[in-house]
């Protein structure tokens, strides 16, 4: 709907500019936008971790702590 004209959005990451079928879209930064941001794991304290969730908190905390993603 913005790519037509029929409305606006706001995001958390910047557009490329052109929606998919090449209509353009004006970006316009907030004033006083905060580029501090955090991502967050959690789940429900009662339900089971399946395996493939414990393999990706796992890759998840040692990027982390490698340094190779900052918190």
């Amino acid at each position: 709907m913005v790519g037509q004209g029929l409305g606006y959005s706001i995001l958390v990451t910047r557009p490329q500019g052109v929606t998919n079928d090449g209509k353009h879209l004006e970006v316009r930064p907030l004033s006083d936008a905060n580029t501090d941001s955090s991502i967050v794991l959690v789940s429900l304290a009662d339900l089971q971790q399946t395996r493939l969730v414990a393999g990706f908190e796992s890759l998840a905390l040692s990027l982390t702590s490698a340094g190779k993603i900052l918190i």
